[in-house]
């Protein structure tokens, strides 16, 4: 059933979540910088950057904001309604637990970013939830 038609003539729910780990559990995984720190600096930066171009959207398009990460990420000042903490060892576990998660609240449109979308706007945002008003799922 396309969300569309299980709203009964209102908007439906959205959400946007960031799927992330915190910086200092993705710096022990990746190098992005000269050493730990400075990847850890790097990774908050990309974390701190979607959740400006969140705060710009919602200015325009009407959703809530979750984070899926790790137990113990401390979000920003323009930080999530919701924290999701991952669950499961694989990508798909946890990215799974967390859609179901998000579902299970009620919303019917889910847009998943990662913290490394260092090209999306809120004309993107929006374009993605204009998107599932027509179909269910969009890549």
């Amino acid at each position: 059933m396309k969300a569309q038609e299980s709203t009964a003539g209102r908007s439906p729910r959205r959400a946007l979540v960031l799927f992330t780990h915190r910086p200092e559990v993705e710096a022990a995984q990746k190098r992005l910088g000269r050493c730990p720190i400075h990847t850890r600096s790097i990774l908050r930066q990309f974390i701190d950057y979607v959740s400006r171009v969140v705060a710009q959207a919602r200015a325009v398009t009407d959703f809530e904001f979750f984070v899926a990460t790790d137990a113990g990420f401390q979000p920003s000042r323009t930080g999530p309604d919701h924290l999701i903490i991952q669950q499961g060892h694989s990508f798909e576990e946890r990215l799974t637990h967390a859609l179901e998660a998000v579902a299970a609240r009620g919303f019917e449109q889910i847009v998943v970013v990662g913290n490394d979308c260092l090209d999306l706007t809120p004309l993107l945002l929006e374009q993605a939830f204009q998107a599932l008003e027509q179909k269910d799922v969009v890549v």
